[in-house]
Order: C-alpha cells, then sequence, then structure tokens
C-alpha cells in the first residue's frame, strides 16, 4: 500500500463528509498534519499483512480510523457515561482508534507476551493502531475469519451476531481497495449498505482518483 495514495484517498473521505472544510485553512491545516500522520502508522503498522495482506490491511486500519475518529491524532475521549454520584462523566473510548478502556483488561489474552497496558499508553497514537491491529488479528480468528464478523466485533471484546457496523466498515474498505486498485474480501450480504456508506463508496471509485 503506498501512503501517498492512502493519504489522497483519506483526504478524498474526508472531503464527501465536510466539503466545507477546505474553506477554513485554520482547521484545514492541522487536520492535513494528522491525516499525513494516520496514513503513515496505517500502512506502517499494515505491512505485516497479518489480517488480509500488507496491502489490504492498512486500509481496514483507515477505515476504522475514519469511523472512529476522522484519523485525528489525539481525538477526546468517546462514550462518556454520567454515572450516579459521579462528579463528571466517565469516558470509555480513547485514542484515534476509539478502543475500549477495557482493551487494558483483555489484552493479556490477545498478546501475552507483549507488556501490560494502561490507558495513558493507549492515548499515544502509533500504540492506539497498533494494538487495535492486532485486536483485529486476534477477533478474525476468534469469529471464523469472516471480515465482516470481524469489524463488528473488533473492539467488543466477543464476537458479535450483527454485522451492521461491520458490514458498513467492510463496505468503506472495499471502496478504498477498488480506489487503489486492491483486492479486500467480499462483506456480508445481509441488510442493505446506507446511503452515507453509499456516497464514500461512490466519490472514493470515481475515475479520477489517484
Amino acid at each position: 500500500m503506498n501512503e501517498t495514495i492512502l493519504f489522497a484517498l483519506l483526504l478524498r473521505l474526508s472531503s464527501v463528509e465536510t466539503p466545507a472544510l477546505k474553506t477554513e485553512p485554520e482547521k484545514f491545516q492541522p487536520y492535513l498534519d494528522s491525516v499525513r500522520r494516520m496514513s503513515s502508522l496505517y500502512v506502517e503498522v499494515g505491512k505485516e499483512g497479518a489480517v488480509v495482506s500488507s496491502d489490504a490491511d492498512p486500509l481496514l486500519l483507515a477505515t476504522i480510523g475514519f469511523e472512529e475518529s476522522r484519523h485525528r491524532l489525539r481525538p477526546k475521549d468517546g462514550d462518556c457515561q454520567q454515572t450516579f454520584g459521579m462528579p463528571r462523566p466517565v469516558c470509555w473510548s480513547v485514542g484515534p482508534m476509539q478502543l475500549s478502556r477495557a482493551t487494558t483488561q483483555w489484552w493479556p489474552k490477545i498478546a501475552p507476551e507483549a507488556a501490560p497496558l494502561t490507558v495513558e499508553l493507549l492515548r499515544d497514537p502509533e500504540t492506539n493502531v497498533r494494538v487495535a491491529y492486532r485486536a483485529l488479528r486476534f477477533w478474525r480468528d476468534k469469529c471464523g475469519g469472516d471480515l465482516t464478523a470481524t469489524f463488528s466485533s473488533w473492539s467488543a471484546g466477543k464476537c458479535l451476531r450483527s454485522v451492521g457496523l461491520g458490514r458498513r466498515r467492510c463496505a468503506i474498505a472495499r471502496a478504498l481497495g477498488a480506489a487503489a486498485n486492491i483486492p479486500v474480501p467480499e462483506c456480508s450480504t445481509r441488510g442493505r449498505m446506507d446511503r452515507r456508506t453509499q456516497n464514500f463508496a461512490n466519490a472514493l471509485t470515481k475515475k479520477d482518483n489517484p
């Protein structure tokens, strides 16, 4: 996977969703820098090819990064809940891939040879992407090798029956692959692709893509 091509494709995804972004230079340049760094991380981490292939795996990571944080290096913590008696909300998802805090608990099960994780370590962009990649590999095997199910289950800590989320992510990953001439496995055929995902897919596969 070519980093320059991936960077261009991820910018196209963003422009489809937020066409006005380019008209705000004070926001656009920092965002460019963030997407460029994340593109580099996706390619560097995914080159192992342990999920699908060394070409496709950066696209899988990029799909998650797009859905979870729009490739921001240090996004705000997500999935916040206000618990009765607590002075402030507790946020469960951290980092560019919005990994659950619970990842620190089941990490020894996924990577028994690896060093322990903390929530602060998960906020480091490179650590966050590498942990997400290892989780993808683990749940791909646990869920029978189905990429759509893997995309649904990879951060839940268990194989899920519902594949709606996975199907949408798989569709975007396949569109990225089609634009870059890289094969990505078929998605589940259950249910229709939502209009937003279809718009992304259409934009990515235009003939003027890099």
